[in-house]
C-alpha cells in the first residue's frame, strides 16, 4: 500500500499495562503549536509541552507496556502501525525490528535512511 499522507496527525497509544487488552492514548499532535513533535515527545517532567502528552510517557520504563500503536490520522484515511513495546523506553520501541504490523507490504524490505524517533537529528527530520 503506497500513498501520500497529507495533513497527518500523530497519535501514540499503548496497550494498557494494567488490563493488557485495552489501549490508552498517551500522545497526540496538535496543529499550530509551533513546537515540534520530537521536542514535545522528548521533553521531560516540568517542561512545557504544547501537544497532548500523558505524564505516563515519563514513566515508560517502569510500566509493563506490551504494544504501542501509532495512528497516522489523515483526511484520506487513518493508518496504523503496531510495535512490540516490551522492555523498551520512550524512544527504543520505535524501531524496524520491533514493528509487528503495518499496512505497507514493503516496509521491512525497502531501504531506509532512518527508522527511529530521533531520526536524522542533524537535519531535524
Amino acid at each position: 500500500m503506497r500513498g501520500l499522507l497529507t495533513a497527518v496527525s500523530l497519535v501514540i497509544i499503548c496497550q494498557d499495562f494494567v488490563n493488557g487488552n485495552e489501549w490508552l492514548q498517551i500522545f497526540a499532535t496538535l496543529n499550530g503549536t509551533g513546537q515540534t513533535t520530537i521536542d514535545a515527545w522528548s521533553a521531560g517532567p516540568g517542561v512545557s509541552v504544547l501537544h497532548d502528552k500523558n505524564p505516563l510517557v515519563e514513566q515508560w520504563g517502569s510500566l509493563d507496556i506490551k504494544q504501542v500503536k501509532i495512528v497516522l490520522e489523515s483526511s484520506s484515511g487513518d493508518v496504523e502501525l503496531i510495535f512490540n513495546g516490551e522492555n523498551t523506553d520512550k524512544f527504543s520501541w520505535f524501531s524496524q525490528s520491533r514493528l509487528l504490523s503495518s499496512p505497507w507490504d514493503d516496509i521491512q524490505t525497502q531501504p531506509k535512511n532512518y527508522f527511529s524517533i530521533v531520526g536524522d537529528s542533524d537535519n531535524e527530520r
